[in-house]
């Protein structure tokens, strides 16, 4: 049986929502979704990457339950599919020029909107596994047509926190391709007139922290829906470099407590068994020791408290 590509699923699914009602139709569109993701996988890596944005789109003209499982097992399946993706075709779908760049975008946002985290840190891997990867990756995500109801400081602040945050680079990891100085891996050879040796060319696990705040500067002090800084994401789960790297783009974070845990970023760093990490932190604020409060919040507060004493004595 020929799966049909997403757009003319959409379009008979719209056709017969119009004509009929989505009363009348949900269950023929639950069981024909249900056949379209169960088969697509299997029918080319265009049309599976073409499903976020079916799923998608679904979701956002008939909101309800059908679409909703729907859209959160694609996000489960996505990540798991990405991981065998030839590492050729994950470049090219990362590269804006693609035909299936904003599907591939569409399905990463997909994964992040209403995916767990065990699917986000499978994504959030993936996508830095290769140099080449990744830097596309930005570019991609960086750019307006990539992206139709999304800005793209929110899918890139997004994909910041919930995707790469947590994750390290891997220096071994093979390429696929054959050439001797390839643009694949992260751990780059010394040109043959360089002195250098592979074994001294330090890379950061979170050099891919850095190039995206060096890209996009003003991603450290934006807060995401939830009102919470990067600063709040790398000091729960990041390790040293990545907490030392956000910090250093936005150090007024680190008074500023995370409005989910109620913790300041040193605390979540220690939570976070991350010792050097919430040392770092503590060095950039000390005042934050005094209580956990900044000293301007604790000066004000000790200013309040005095001016309700002054109120409660008799007057002379």
């Amino acid at each position: 049986t020929s799966i049909p590509y997403g757009h003319v699923l959409m379009k008979k699914i719209d056709s017969m929502v119009a004509t009929h009602g989505w009363k009348a139709m949900a269950e023929v569109v639950k069981h024909s979704f249900e056949f379209y993701s169960r088969n697509t996988p299997s029918s080319g890596l265009d049309r599976f990457v073409e499903m976020g944005s079916t799923v998608s789109k679904l979701h956002g003209n008939h909101s309800c339950r059908i679409t909703l499982d729907a859209i959160t097992s694609f996000a489960a399946t996505f990540s798991s599919n990405m991981q065998n993706f030839p590492q050729y075709r994950l470049l090219n779908y990362c590269t804006i020029s693609n035909l299936y760049a904003p599907s591939m975008m569409t399905s990463i946002r997909v994964v992040i909107e209403h995916g767990k985290q065990n699917a986000m840190d499978s994504v959030g891997t993936r996508l830095i596994s290769h140099r080449n990867i990744f830097s596309s990756f930005l570019n991609t995500a960086a750019s307006e047509v990539a992206h139709n109801s999304v800005e793209p400081q929110t899918f890139l602040l997004d994909a910041l926190n919930k995707l790469f945050m947590q994750q390290s680079i891997d220096l071994e990891l093979a390429c696929e391709c054959a050439a001797s100085r390839c643009e694949c891996r992260w751990k780059v050879s010394p040109a043959p007139d360089n002195d250098a040796t592979e074994d001294n060319i330090t890379i950061s696990p979170s050099l891919h922290i850095k190039m995206t705040l060096d890209a996009n500067p003003n991603l450290a002090s934006m807060k995401d829906k939830d009102n919470r800084l990067p600063l709040h994401y790398a000091a729960a789960r990041g390790v040293y470099e990545t907490v030392a790297c956000v910090l250093e783009a936005n150090p007024q974070a680190a008074v500023i407590s995370d409005p989910v845990t109620g913790l300041y970023p040193f605390m979540l760093a220690g939570s976070n068994e991350n010792t050097a990490a919430a040392f770092e932190l503590l060095l950039s604020e000390p005042n934050l020791v005094l209580g956990g409060i900044p000293e301007d919040q604790d000066e004000a507060e000790s200013d309040e408290a005095n001016d309700r004493k002054r109120k409660r004595s008799p007057s002379m």
